[in-house]
Protein backbone atom coordinates (compact mmCIF):
# COMPACT_ATOMS: atom_id res chain seq x y z
CA UNK A 1 0.00 0.00 0.00
CA UNK A 2 0.88 3.44 -0.65
CA UNK A 3 1.88 5.74 2.08
CA UNK A 4 0.42 9.03 1.55
CA UNK A 5 1.24 12.02 3.51
CA UNK A 6 -1.96 14.86 3.02
CA UNK A 7 0.42 17.60 3.35
CA UNK A 8 -1.50 20.44 4.68
CA UNK A 9 -2.58 22.63 7.57
CA UNK A 10 -1.21 25.50 9.81
CA UNK A 11 2.57 26.01 9.82
CA UNK A 12 3.32 23.91 13.00
CA UNK A 13 1.23 21.25 11.65
CA UNK A 14 3.32 21.18 8.28
CA UNK A 15 6.04 21.21 11.00
CA UNK A 16 5.68 17.92 12.20
CA UNK A 17 4.25 16.35 9.19
CA UNK A 18 8.20 17.45 7.52
CA UNK A 19 9.54 15.54 10.74
CA UNK A 20 11.63 12.93 9.09
CA UNK A 21 10.25 13.00 6.09
CA UNK A 22 13.92 12.62 5.02
CA UNK A 23 13.60 8.68 5.72
CA UNK A 24 13.85 6.41 2.99
CA UNK A 25 9.71 5.13 2.14
CA UNK A 26 8.87 7.85 5.05
CA UNK A 27 5.88 8.27 2.13
CA UNK A 28 5.29 7.24 -1.34
CA UNK A 29 2.65 10.01 -2.49
CA UNK A 30 3.19 13.98 -0.91
CA UNK A 31 -0.27 15.54 -1.68
CA UNK A 32 -0.48 19.10 -1.53
CA UNK A 33 -1.20 22.85 -2.72
CA UNK A 34 0.74 25.18 -5.19
CA UNK A 35 0.08 27.36 -2.53
CA UNK A 36 1.71 25.53 0.24
CA UNK A 37 4.49 24.00 -2.04
CA UNK A 38 5.82 27.65 -3.02
CA UNK A 39 5.21 28.69 0.93
CA UNK A 40 7.55 25.63 1.96
CA UNK A 41 9.75 25.88 -0.74
CA UNK A 42 13.04 25.49 1.08
CA UNK A 43 11.44 21.88 2.53
CA UNK A 44 10.41 20.66 -0.33
CA UNK A 45 13.75 21.52 -2.57
CA UNK A 46 15.49 19.73 -0.20
CA UNK A 47 13.37 16.18 -1.03
CA UNK A 48 14.25 14.17 -3.60
CA UNK A 49 10.91 13.13 -5.29
CA UNK A 50 10.68 10.41 -7.86
CA UNK A 51 8.02 11.38 -9.48
CA UNK A 52 6.15 15.09 -9.81
CA UNK A 53 2.60 15.12 -10.86
CA UNK A 54 1.05 19.26 -11.13
CA UNK A 55 -2.75 18.90 -11.21
CA UNK A 56 -4.53 21.96 -13.14
CA UNK A 57 -1.26 22.70 -15.22
CA UNK A 58 -2.35 25.21 -16.30
CA UNK A 59 -1.79 27.44 -12.91
CA UNK A 60 2.30 26.81 -14.02
CA UNK A 61 2.16 28.54 -17.89
CA UNK A 62 3.38 31.51 -17.00
CA UNK A 63 7.59 30.79 -17.17
CA UNK A 64 8.09 34.70 -15.27
CA UNK A 65 5.73 33.40 -12.19
CA UNK A 66 7.33 32.73 -8.67
CA UNK A 67 5.51 29.51 -8.61
CA UNK A 68 6.63 28.49 -11.65
CA UNK A 69 10.55 29.14 -11.32
CA UNK A 70 9.92 27.70 -7.27
CA UNK A 71 8.27 24.41 -8.65
CA UNK A 72 10.90 24.12 -11.30
CA UNK A 73 13.28 24.39 -8.91
CA UNK A 74 12.37 21.12 -7.08
CA UNK A 75 14.31 17.90 -7.47
CA UNK A 76 11.87 15.02 -9.45
CA UNK A 77 12.98 12.16 -11.92
CA UNK A 78 9.76 12.53 -14.07
CA UNK A 79 7.37 15.23 -14.32
CA UNK A 80 4.58 14.99 -15.37
CA UNK A 81 1.61 17.49 -15.62
CA UNK A 82 -1.84 17.04 -15.70
CA UNK A 83 -4.97 19.41 -17.12
CA UNK A 84 -8.28 20.02 -18.65
CA UNK A 85 -7.89 22.92 -19.92
CA UNK A 86 -7.20 23.04 -23.89
CA UNK A 87 -3.72 24.33 -24.55
CA UNK A 88 -4.21 28.30 -26.51
CA UNK A 89 -2.28 28.87 -29.39
CA UNK A 90 0.73 30.27 -27.21
CA UNK A 91 3.60 29.43 -28.29
CA UNK A 92 5.12 30.84 -24.99
CA UNK A 93 2.84 29.44 -22.77
CA UNK A 94 3.62 25.82 -24.84
CA UNK A 95 7.12 26.45 -24.17
CA UNK A 96 6.53 27.28 -20.43
CA UNK A 97 5.16 24.14 -19.66
CA UNK A 98 7.62 21.50 -22.32
CA UNK A 99 10.70 23.25 -20.69
CA UNK A 100 8.97 22.35 -17.05
CA UNK A 101 8.80 18.86 -18.14
CA UNK A 102 11.97 18.42 -19.67
CA UNK A 103 14.50 21.33 -18.93
CA UNK A 104 17.13 19.68 -20.50
CA UNK A 105 15.33 19.21 -24.07
CA UNK A 106 13.49 22.45 -24.14
CA UNK A 107 16.07 25.17 -22.95
CA UNK A 108 15.67 28.29 -24.95
CA UNK A 109 12.52 29.84 -25.92
CA UNK A 110 14.67 31.31 -28.68
CA UNK A 111 15.37 27.50 -30.12
CA UNK A 112 11.58 26.48 -29.36
CA UNK A 113 10.46 29.18 -31.40
CA UNK A 114 12.81 28.57 -34.30
CA UNK A 115 11.65 24.67 -33.94
CA UNK A 116 7.99 25.13 -33.61
CA UNK A 117 6.94 28.74 -34.72
CA UNK A 118 5.48 28.10 -38.80
CA UNK A 119 4.28 24.45 -37.69
CA UNK A 120 1.97 26.48 -34.89
CA UNK A 121 1.10 28.84 -37.82
CA UNK A 122 0.52 25.43 -40.09
CA UNK A 123 -1.95 23.63 -36.98
CA UNK A 124 -3.83 27.04 -36.68
CA UNK A 125 -5.00 27.13 -40.51
CA UNK A 126 -4.51 23.24 -41.26
CA UNK A 127 -5.43 19.59 -40.45
CA UNK A 128 -3.65 18.16 -37.34
CA UNK A 129 -0.06 19.02 -38.12
CA UNK A 130 3.30 20.30 -37.32
CA UNK A 131 3.49 21.12 -33.69
CA UNK A 132 0.72 18.74 -32.53
CA UNK A 133 1.66 16.10 -34.38
CA UNK A 134 5.20 16.70 -33.17
CA UNK A 135 3.95 17.09 -29.41
CA UNK A 136 1.29 14.19 -29.51
CA UNK A 137 3.58 11.82 -27.47
CA UNK A 138 4.08 14.69 -25.07
CA UNK A 139 0.39 15.72 -24.79
CA UNK A 140 -1.44 12.94 -24.17
CA UNK A 141 -5.53 13.88 -24.25
CA UNK A 142 -8.07 12.83 -22.04
CA UNK A 143 -10.47 10.42 -23.89
CA UNK A 144 -14.44 11.47 -22.96
CA UNK A 145 -16.73 9.25 -21.42
CA UNK A 146 -18.15 7.88 -25.09
CA UNK A 147 -14.52 7.29 -26.26
CA UNK A 148 -12.81 5.54 -23.39
CA UNK A 149 -13.02 1.72 -23.42
CA UNK A 150 -15.25 -0.09 -20.80
CA UNK A 151 -14.44 -0.19 -17.47
CA UNK A 152 -12.73 -3.27 -15.92
CA UNK A 153 -10.77 -3.42 -12.67
CA UNK A 154 -7.23 -4.97 -12.02
CA UNK A 155 -5.91 -6.30 -8.30
CA UNK A 156 -2.30 -6.92 -8.33
CA UNK A 157 0.16 -6.57 -5.03
CA UNK A 158 3.78 -5.76 -5.78
CA UNK A 159 6.35 -4.00 -3.35
CA UNK A 160 7.51 -1.35 -3.85
CA UNK A 161 11.63 -0.05 -4.13
CA UNK A 162 13.58 2.92 -3.23
CA UNK A 163 14.85 4.30 -6.80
Amino acid sequence: AFKVLAYHGGAQKRRQLRAGWTRPNAFHVCVTSYQLAVADASSFRRKRFYYMVLDEAHNIKNFKSQRWQTLLAFTAQRRLLLTGTPLQNSLLELWSLMHFLMPHVFRSRAEFAYWFASPLAGMVRGPRRGLQRRCRALLPRRLLAHDAPPRGRLEGRGGLQAP
